[in-house]
């Protein structure tokens, strides 16, 4: 399955694709089609940065 380190790491952290779709500012449907093929570059970076965001906030509150 594509992209499956970061599937790994949505799921130990309880991070769902809506939550990384609203700190990236688009759509669910639209981090679904993402992950549908490999994440590459800038797309990926963004992508864990959001991850990583969410899970500082999850620790912090």
């Amino acid at each position: 399955m594509a992209n499956e380190d970061i599937r790994r790491e949505m799921k130990e952290n309880n991070i769902t694709q809506w939550q990384v779709a609203h700190i990236l500012g688009v759509c669910e449907q639209t981090v679904l089609r993402w992950f549908r093929f490999p994440l590459e570059g800038e797309q990926r970076q963004k992508i864990m940065s959001a991850i990583k965001q969410l899970k500082e906030a999850a620790n912090n509150g």
